[in-house]
Formats: C-alpha cells, sequence, structure tokens
C-alpha cells in the first residue's frame, strides 16, 4: 500500500531496533537464546544444590 510506505518512511529514522526485535527476523538465534537461558538455569540449580549439600 503507498500510504503505508509513506508512513513508514516517515517515520524510519525514529526506529530503535531492540533485540527482540533482531531476534524474531533469526528464529534460529531466538531459539538458541531459549535454550541457553534454560541451560543457565539447570547449571545455578545444580551449582546452588551443590552448595546446600
Amino acid at each position: 500500500m503507498e500510504e503505508e510506505e509513506r508512513i513508514n518512511g516517515d517515520f524510519n529514522h525514529q526506529v530503535i531496533p531492540s533485540i527482540t526485535d533482531w531476534l524474531d527476523k533469526n528464529l534460529f538465534l531466538e531459539w538458541g537464546a531459549i535454550a541457553g537461558a534454560v541451560a543457565l538455569g539447570f547449571i545455578a540449580g545444580q551449582v546452588s544444590n551443590d552448595k546446600q549439600s
């Protein structure tokens, strides 16, 4: 649509990209970040359990 392109062009310089935008565009990296967060949580849980023993 011509109007939508004009609106995007008018405000394009005000767009502030975020890491979530970047991850949404790269599905492989998004799942990698999720897997990394889960792994980090698992490791933190293991370390916590070792200290309590």
